[in-house]
């Protein structure tokens, strides 16, 4: 899925972005903290319906994409300190006499 400038697959077809950048880091910082020479980094292409699934099997060790941090979520899998905030809003016609929404 492609979510530029977070996550996306560039002209040469490589992940890449800010949030590839973190996780990249994180893989430095294990590889250093577990000692290790090398660690095989896979990408695995995910959607939104695949992506808590694999996670949570082990099929994927880390996510590396933009994610709604929910309370349903939080309760599946772990996240990471919040890099990005969105807001959403509502379009209406002029005319429709709607000026807030019930909360």
């Amino acid at each position: 899925m492609q979510s530029v400038p977070l996550s996306y697959l560039g002209p040469d077809g490589k992940a890449q972005g800010y949030s590839i950048d973190i996780c990249l880091k994180i893989v430095d910082a294990a590889k250093e903290e577990l000692k290790l020479d090398k660690i095989d980094v896979r990408f695995v292409p995910l959607t939104p319906q695949t992506r808590i699934p694999l996670l949570t099997a082990g099929t994927v060790d880390i996510i590396c994409e933009s994610s709604t941090h929910t309370i349903g979520r939080s309760r599946q899998i772990s996240f990471l300190n919040t890099t990005f905030l969105t807001g959403s809003k509502l379009l209406v016609r002029k005319t429709s006499g709607i000026k807030r929404l019930k909360t």
